[in-house]
C-alpha cells in the first residue's frame, strides 16, 4: 500500500499523453500501475512471478512475464 506523489502522478501521466518513452525497473512499474489504473492498459512486468504479474491484471495492466534480461515495451 503507497500514495504517488501529485506532481510525480501529474508528470508521468503528461509524458504518456505526450507519448513519450518511460522506462522502470524492478519495483517501479508498480508505481506506473498504481497511476495509471483506471487511466490507461499499459504493458508493465513484474518479472517472472505469476502472482506478482496477476495483481498488475488486477489493476487493468497487461502483465507480461519476463527475466532480468528481457525488455518489455
Amino acid at each position: 500500500a503507497c500514495t504517488i506523489h501529485p506532481d510525480l502522478k501529474r508528470l508521468l501521466i503528461e509524458f504518456h499523453q505526450a507519448k513519450r518513452p518511460i522506462g522502470a525497473t524492478c519495483i517501479s512499474p508498480a508505481i506506473l500501475a498504481m497511476t495509471f489504473e483506471g487511466i490507461a492498459t499499459l504493458k508493465l512486468t513484474l518479472g517472472d512471478s505469476e502472482a506478482q504479474n496477476q495483481t498488475l491484471r488486477q489493476m487493468g495492466m497487461e502483465a507480461i512475464p519476463a527475466d532480468v534480461r528481457t525488455l518489455v515495451s
